[in-house]
């Protein structure tokens, strides 16, 4: 593939649509692991597969049935810890076993120095807080918040623009907001892509989706294609290192 695409936050369908495409178009991609399962399956590929990275972490949708204790060989080996977060809007889960955990993992990635992403729904203000006493190298996935974003980029965090570009103005700010050099692109993954753009998942055009994501982005901040593109690469190679 002649254009370069960078995928900075994705998740694997269950029929491994899109780790197909990855490969086949050397998509440089971070892909994120909530399972020893998908660890296992999934971490080899980066050694094959050097444009590949991988994440690991316990997300708050999964602190009822998953320990950190369990997993602490996974968390020794995973050159990036998360998605890791709270969220008070698509989980039920008690949040103050979601803060235990995501306390847990913060302190589990200072220690190892260790950068980490972060799912932050309904719950910005909290996350802003809590990271400003473990600095560090972050993430923030897919922000759709109108507020606190600025609290954040002081904090030097990198942001990724989430497919609902032009569909949340929330998603907007932050590609008009935060400085340049902080700016990644991401799918989530064909299942979030599917409802950003509010299509079944078999009528998804993943690569279609991410080069639209990528020219739109460029137009709203009337850079010419090429550029942001070339930013694009510098950021996600200043993220992963």
């Amino acid at each position: 593939m002649s254009d370069f695409l960078c995928d900075a936050h994705c998740h694997i369908d269950l029929d491994k649509q899109l780790l197909d495409l990855l490969i086949k178009y050397n998509i440089p991609a971070t892909i994120n692991c909530q399972s020893r399962k998908e660890w296992h399956d999934y971490s080899p590929l980066t050694k094959s597969h050097p444009f590949l990275n991988i994440s690991f972490g316990i997300h708050p949708w999964d602190v009822d049935f998953q320990e950190i204790e369990n997993n602490l060989d996974i968390f020794q080996q995973t050159p990036i810890i998360g998605e890791i977060g709270l969220d008070s809007v698509w989980t039920t889960n008690d949040i103050l076993l979601q803060k235990k955990m995501f306390i847990k993992q913060l302190s589990l990635a200072t220690d190892m120095k260790k950068p980490v992403i972060l799912h932050t729904k309904g719950m910005e203000k909290e996350i802003a807080d809590i990271i400003s006493y473990f600095p560090n190298r972050y993430l923030v996935h897919w922000y759709s918040s109108q507020e606190h974003l600025k609290e954040y980029i002081k904090q030097d965090c990198y942001f990724t623009v989430g497919p609902s570009l032009l569909t949340d103005d929330a998603v907007k700010q932050v590609l008009t907001t935060v400085p340049k050099d902080r700016l990644l692109i991401e799918s989530d993954g064909l299942d979030a892509l599917a409802w950003a753009l509010d299509k079944d998942i078999e009528s998804v055009d993943y690569l279609d989706s991410q080069k639209n994501l990528m020219v739109q982005c460029a137009k709203v901040l009337d850079m010419p294609l090429n550029e942001f593109r070339d930013l694009l690469q510098k950021n996600y190679l200043r993220w992963i290192n």
